[in-house]
């Protein structure tokens, strides 16, 4: 269902490419994503062929599967040279991994930059991490909980010296990213591009197809008149209350494979108290497993 929103989403893109008008990505309903998303499957509509999408998104995944194996050979101690390619392999021939991209959910492109935003960070670069870094929360908004462990991280890794130079590097480079990806995609399509990618998934609830422990209140929650329904509007503060506090397991170990660990751990906590939980989300913490 959602590919069928991207594809016909890129369609309204490309008609006003080719035609000019007024064609918008959010002229499709439920569409509630960066038109960025879209834009990738304009060739879709070019090339007239509605499965190039789904070949994009595969790409995506190989790609993050590159970057995954170059960072266990750079974290992982034993000289096994075949030990990071079973690592790997979770992510590389997992069955939920292949199916969520072949179907056509883009995960695979949030994956992508997380992972190479990481792999930047862990090399040092962090005016390119930071970039990749804001690119991936304007992407989809969850990211932005990692901000808290990469910032005690740099800190870590840079406190006998000039850390907080680099830390504000690093913060500098994601919010340029964040304001001019935003900022472009505010100029050309208007306030309805922050209520349909932004405002929206702060009250959503979507009771109707989703694993999330929320799921049957909030089915009860939405019989209730709108301006007594307060559940879904609170849902969020266990969520975040946890998230903060495993933050604090980065200052445990002041190393780069630590991060990856509490990041993990973060994720899975995010999905498993999110109100929207479907079967995608768990790809976002499978690139760290």
């Amino acid at each position: 269902v959602d590919y069928y929103v991207f594809h016909d989403a890129a369609g309204y893109v490309y008609e006003r490419a080719i035609h000019g008008g007024d064609g918008s990505p959010y002229m499709r309903d439920t569409y509630r994503y960066t038109p960025l998303l879209c834009w990738l499957l304009v060739p879709n509509h070019y090339f007239e062929w509605f499965h190039l999408g789904k070949m994009i998104f595969v790409v995506f995944d190989l790609l993050t599967g590159i970057i995954i194996q170059r960072l266990l050979k750079r974290c992982l101690t034993s000289k096994n040279s075949f030990q990071s390619v079973y690592l790997n392999s979770i992510w590389m021939l997992n069955p939920m991994v292949i199916t969520i991209s072949t179907r056509g959910n883009a995960e695979s492109v949030l994956s992508f930059l997380i992972m190479l935003a990481l792999y930047h960070l862990e090399s040092g670069n962090l005016l390119i991490a930071g970039f990749l870094y804001g690119l991936s929360i304007h992407f989809k908004i969850y990211p932005v909980i990692y901000c808290l462990p990469i910032a005690i991280y740099i800190y870590q890794a840079n406190k006998s010296s000039n850390w907080f130079s680099k830390l504000f590097t690093f913060g500098i480079s994601t919010a340029v990213a964040i304001l001019i990806s935003t900022g472009l995609m505010y100029m050309i399509y208007g306030p309805e591009f922050l209520e349909q990618a932004y405002w929206y998934h702060l009250y959503r609830t979507d009771h109707r197809h989703n694993f999330s422990v929320w799921n049957l209140l909030l089915y009860f929650d939405s019989a209730q008149p709108s301006n007594e329904s307060i559940l879904s509007k609170l849902a969020f503060l266990p969520q975040l209350i946890i998230i903060l506090a495993l933050s604090a397991l980065k200052l445990t170990e002041p190393t780069f494979l630590n991060l990856l660990n509490v990041l993990f751990v973060q994720t899975f906590a995010f999905v498993t108290y999110n109100k929207v939980c479907t079967s995608q989300y768990f790809v976002w913490y499978l690139i760290f497993l």
